[in-house]
């Protein structure tokens, strides 16, 4: 008998409409609170409530959460069969803040009903049941949240639902600039903005509007860092009463034991929890008017942190980005390919076989960088290189012959015979060098020794110029004009010796690039030969090489880097966008332009030079397969800047560096 009474008694007290607060009116049996780490702090950690409580105690607290949780309390009521339990569920989200929900249960079963002559009548149940259904998300720096209550009571017969509540959270946390103390979070909640109402008989209960002020201070007192102190205040004012003030502190070692106590209205608690992996377990016993509580909680985490599937998302997304971009850039590059196929196609069938292997071999090298099959433009390059070299031996043959008949009606019998020998080489079952070449030799047997010595000393030193020996030819003809001065042929040699040695001077200099050396050396040139396109081209070329370098000498120098303003990093950021947009659409160009604007008013801003170095790449390999090859080496040369010693840059510059090199020999005439 004393146990239902004692049942009956705790049911009251927690339970039904009777439950005041302090004359500011009835309030939620439920506003007791949940789990054993709060309860053990006497309620006042609201900034640093557990994420599986915070529906209940601060619901701004949800936007903080990196896993999900499930967490149970349990807690019986005094001597008695009372329970008093909550169920808390968090799923946090990637893009749209957290998501909770809380169960609370009141209630004891198997009560006894006797009339008023005391006769055992039956047995009922009383239970009550509150929900709350929370959300929070970070926003400029400040954590808010709501909670959405309800609430029913089911009593013998008697049953209700309560109208929705609404309580509203906001939280900031702040880190601090000390050994000592680590961080302060600040927190404030309203409760029952939207006043929730229950009416179980004829008479209803309204629930009283509160607002609630906390503080949580988190210390390291060592050095270690393996102990920490968390220091928590909290000011509720619930309508009509006057403001209570809650403290609480809780010690921690390792992040694995934890020490609590708590006072709340001059009644004290304590617990103590322990962590272990993605399991929590806490226990806490408070004092209350009737006796002391026990109370349970049990938390578990799992699932992977939003940091970490953020990053993973982001990493996913810069993957696709990469993917969809190289399929594009790789389409892109098949049809350049397939155009300049058809373009050498069309040159080899008109006779333009130079431009013909051009073409081809830039085919070749896109479709080497691509990954492509160079079976088919390997062959034709071949095919057409080996149509280019007969063309060019018999040009050869035909400009040796002309040279040997030349030579031999100027009564040059040695360069006649020189020549003739050259043709009949490139072609030897001709009869025509041969015959020059006997016609040569009895000429020459009917010269003097005089002349026979040097018509023999010239060939050996225009040979020694074919072989590229210039300073051997030079000393040997220095030596015929002391000995046969005026003579005009020697002249004329050693004319063209003189030349030749100032454009290979040239050349190595423009190679070396030192182009105030290799100028020196074509003016020298050209001063012998003032028409010579070789060289005039060479110069033209080293003049706006020396430009090029200038320019970018000069836009070279920058301010010293200050730290961007808020403006600037806004502009920053739109110019980033929109270069994204611009590079995603294939307009390389205007995407440069905008990232290197990122570059100038905020450097490094969000991987502004990765991206500009890709861009520059891709740019690069455009410029390559329209032929404009000088174009292409400056703007991978301006990615080498970005990442230098990358190797295949610098095969590409290598390779197009060489090809130019191909062109101009192709494109050299004597004057």
């Amino acid at each position: 008998m004393s146990k239902v009474i004692l049942t009956i008694a705790v049911v009251v007290a927690m339970a039904s409409s009777a439950n005041s607060a302090k004359d500011g009116g009835t309030v939620s049996p439920f506003s007791f609170g949940a789990g054993a780490r709060e309860l053990s702090l006497g309620g006042a950690d609201l900034a640093g409530c557990g994420f599986e409580t915070a529906p209940f105690w601060n619901p701004s607290r949800l936007a903080s959460a990196q896993r999900y949780q499930i967490s149970g309390f349990h807690s019986k009521l005094f001597d008695s069969d009372v329970a008093y339990q909550y169920l808390g569920l968090i799923a946090p989200t990637l893009d749209f803040g957290t998501f909770g929900i809380g169960i609370f249960r009141l209630g004891v079963s198997g009560i006894e009903v006797r009339d008023i002559n005391n006769a055992l009548l039956g047995e009922t149940d009383d239970d009550r049941l509150a929900l709350y259904i929370s959300y929070g998300r970070s926003l400029s720096n400040f954590d808010f949240g709501a909670s959405i209550t309800f609430e029913h009571h089911s009593l013998a017969d008697y049953s209700a639902t309560s109208s929705p509540g609404l309580n509203l959270s906001a939280s900031k946390n702040l880190e601090l600039n000390s050994n000592v103390f680590k961080r302060l979070t600040l927190s404030g909640n309203l409760v029952n903005v939207l006043r929730p109402s229950l009416e179980l008989d004829a008479e209803g209960v309204k629930y009283p509007i509160s607002a609630e002020l906390s503080a949580t201070l988190g210390i390291t007192p060592l050095k270690d860092t393996v102990h920490g102190i968390s220091l928590a205040v909290s000011l509720n004012k619930t309508d009509r009463v006057n403001p209570d003030a809650v403290v609480g502190i809780e010690y921690s070692f390792r992040d694995l034991l934890y020490l609590r106590s708590g006072i709340n209205d001059s009644k004290l608690a304590a617990g103590i929890g322990i962590k272990y992996a993605a399991v929590s377990f806490d226990y806490a016993v408070i004092d209350r008017d009737l006796d002391l509580l026990h109370t349970f909680t049990l938390t578990t985490s799992f699932g992977k942190p939003v940091s970490q599937r953020v990053e993973e998302k982001l990493a996913k997304r810069e993957a696709e980005f990469n993917r969809l971009m190289g399929e594009r850039l790789t389409e892109r590059n098949r049809g350049l390919v397939n155009s300049m196929m058809n373009e050498a196609r069309r040159f080899f069938e008109e006779g333009r076989l130079p431009d013909a292997v051009s073409t081809f071999e830039r085919a070749l090298f896109m479709s080497k960088a691509n990954g492509f099959d160079t079976t088919e433009v390997s062959g034709l390059l071949a095919e057409t290189q080996t149509k280019l070299n007969e063309i060019f031996l018999l040009k050869q043959y035909r400009g040796n012959l002309d040279s040997a008949n030349f030579a031999m009606a100027n009564n040059d019998f040695i360069s006649a015979k020189y020549f003739a020998t050259t043709a009949s080489d490139i072609q030897p079952n001709a009869n025509e060098p041969k015959e020059i070449i006997e016609s040569a030799n009895k000429a020459i047997n009917q010269n003097t020794a005089r002349a026979e010595l040097l018509q023999s000393r010239l060939f050996k030193a225009d040979s020694l110029l074919s072989s590229g020996k210039i300073t051997d030819a030079m000393n040997l003809l220095n030596g015929l004009k002391q000995t046969y001065s005026g003579d005009t042929r020697v002249e004329q040699l050693l004319r063209k010796a003189n030349f030749e040695r100032l454009r290979e001077t040239a050349t190595n200099n423009y190679t070396q690039r030192k182009y105030a050396d290799a100028l020196s050396a074509l003016d020298s040139a050209l001063a012998l030969f003032p028409k010579h396109e070789w060289c005039l081209a060479l110069k033209s070329s080293i003049i706006s090489t020396q430009s090029a370098t200038s320019l970018k000498q000069t836009a070279s120098v920058t301010e010293p880097a200050t730290k961007p303003s808020e403006q600037m990093l806004k502009e920053a950021e739109q110019e980033y966008q929109t270069a994204q947009s611009l590079f995603t659409s294939g307009k390389l160009t205007e995407a440069i332009s905008h990232w290197e604007n990122v570059e100038r008013l905020a450097p490094d801003y969000q991987s502004v030079r990765k991206y500009l170095f890709k861009a520059y790449k891709f740019l690069g390999v455009e410029f390559y397969s329209k032929g404009q090859l000088r174009e292409a080496i400056k703007v991978w040369e301006l990615a080498l800047k970005i990442a230098p010693g990358n190797e295949e840059i610098s095969n590409y510059i290598q390779r197009t560096d060489t090809e130019l090199k191909k062109l101009e020999k192709l494109s050299y005439e004597s004057e």
